[in-house]
Parts: structure tokens; C-alpha cells; sequence
């Protein structure tokens, strides 16, 4: 379940970028790697 989460981030990524809006589609997504980070940690 974790990597189909992970997946679907980085999707979102690229469909933010072809649409010319990612900035805050990425900066949410850097929000939840470091969340996800910390839980590994």
C-alpha cells in the first residue's frame, strides 16, 4: 500500500508540470516525503 501511495505522488508531480500549476502540487508532495521519511527513521 505504501508504494502504490508513493507512486501516485509522483504522479501527480508529472500532471501538475504538464498543466503548468505543479508548484503547489510539489511542495505538498515534498511535505509528505519528509512526513514519510520521519516514519522510517
Amino acid at each position: 500500500m505504501l508504494p502504490l501511495r508513493k507512486r501516485d505522488i509522483i504522479a501527480g508531480e508529472e500532471t501538475g508540470r504538464e498543466k503548468g500549476g505543479g508548484g503547489v502540487l510539489i511542495m505538498v508532495r515534498d511535505n509528505m516525503l519528509m512526513a514519510w521519511q520521519k516514519q522510517w527513521e
